[in-house]
């Protein structure tokens, strides 16, 4: 409606996209100081005084589907792009990773690239503990591996049906996990991604 009243007519939507695309950049209002949210892909070749790296946590960055779908390539290529996430900032990195459960019953844990940095490069906000550090290299080993079994016979386990138990017996064979609960003992898949260790 402002458009309509500045031309003085009727204005069609084609003389506003032409009048639209006749505006120079130098019209627009300054947006140096703003954020802009990109891929970590449309960031390579650019420089940036302050950096938010956020999802750094296992099975988002890296990925599990890549893990999954191109294993130790899919890892290599998730580790270029944090490199490159990284080394965008010119000043100031946060590397932000998030807690709560994942969409197939992970809990969420760090990603194990916060582990690959020199401690002394990171100024932590709190502290990880011990036990989400051991199950950040359990999850990896997870979405590495894909097959292979993870748990043994006398861990205690979270199921996100049928709640905590323990670990009776593996068979390696039937790649089966057989964990007695309170209402009894189930099987459960070595390929089953709802479980997680109770420390």
């Amino acid at each position: 409606m402002t458009q309509e009243t500045e031309f003085g007519e009727h204005l069609s939507l084609a003389t506003f996209l032409q009048t639209v695309t006749l505006l120079r950049d130098s019209d627009a209002p300054d947006k140096s100081d703003c954020v802009k949210i990109m891929t970590l892909h449309t960031s390579k070749g650019l420089e940036f005084e302050t950096v938010f790296l956020v999802g750094l946590t296992e099975g988002i960055f890296p990925s599990a589907r890549s893990l999954e779908e191109r294993k130790k390539d899919a890892l290599e290529e998730e580790r270029r792009l944090c490199f490159v996430g990284i080394t965008r900032a010119k000043k100031n990195l946060y590397l932000t990773e998030s807690e709560g459960f994942g969409v197939k019953g992970y809990s969420k844990v760090p990603s194990r690239f916060l582990f690959d940095i020199d401690p002394a490069l990171l100024h932590m906000v709190g502290e990880v503990p011990q036990e989400i550090r051991h199950q950040t290299a359990v999850q990896s080993k997870e979405f590495d591996g894909g097959n292979n079994r993870v748990y043994k016979k006398g861990d205690q386990l979270r199921h996100k049906v049928f709640g905590e138990g323990i670990i009776e017996e593996v068979d390696e064979k039937t790649r089966t996990y057989f964990i007695r609960f309170t209402n009894g003992i189930k099987p459960i898949s070595f390929d089953y991604k709802g479980l997680s260790h109770i420390f």
